[in-house]
């Protein structure tokens, strides 16, 4: 992604098939903006397609860049897109795989936690 200064410039562009995804797995514009910049790229086909997803890594990273308010991250949401051009995304397709929902996340709860000053 393109940045200037603390500033992204990218083109997002939402298919319908996505909107209504979207919508009915409550997948928020910013959850998916995120996992562009920062989801581990799991799967490339054809055509240019690629499948990014939200991991335990990416959480990681995310809380250690401190760029995103981890709780934004849904783990293991996949965002599905093409590019057309370098800066521009035609979002396909987006979803959550169960298996990630399944397996226990205290990544984010004890990042965000208050510690102790001593």
């Amino acid at each position: 992604l393109k940045q200037s200064g603390e500033i992204m410039y990218i083109q997002v562009y939402l298919t319908d098939h996505v909107k209504k995804r979207m919508s009915e797995r409550n997948i928020h514009l910013f959850t998916v903006i995120a996992a562009l910049d920062c989801g581990q790229t799991i799967k490339k086909l054809k055509d240019g397609v690629k499948v990014v997803a939200i991991t335990d890594r990416t959480i990681k990273q995310v809380i250690a860049r401190g760029v995103y308010d981890p709780f934004v991250f849904r783990l293991g949401t996949h965002v599905v897109y093409s590019t057309e051009k370098v800066d521009e995304f035609v979002i396909i397709t987006t979803y959550e795989d169960h298996d990630y929902k399944k397996r226990l996340y205290s990544l984010t709860q004890k990042a965000c936690t208050p510690q102790e000053n001593k």
